[in-house]
């Protein structure tokens, strides 16, 4: 597998106000389609989302997705990539 770029980044967040405010307010990124008071899409570029900011009891990275070569936007290759 080729991976070439990440794809996608899925996080939880005791603090979601704190993120909404650094990705929005300071980095100047966008809230995408989607985004609720307990969840955050957040747009970067010509893709729906790149990163997701979901409410929870801990901060730690969810799962990650990457572009691989020779697949289309949004292809499976296999099981996501979760953490925990």
């Amino acid at each position: 597998m080729d991976i070439r770029a990440l794809g996608s980044l899925r996080i939880e967040t005791a603090d979601l106000p704190a993120w909404r405010t650094y990705v929005l307010d300071i980095l100047g990124m966008t809230a995408a389609e989607g985004s609720t008071d307990t969840c955050l899409n957040v747009r970067i570029d010509d893709r729906f989302h790149r990163f997701r900011f979901v409410s929870g009891s801990q901060d730690r990275l969810l799962a990650a997705g990457f572009e691989v070569a020779g697949a289309g936007p949004g292809a499976t290759i296999g099981p996501a990539m979760a953490f925990s």
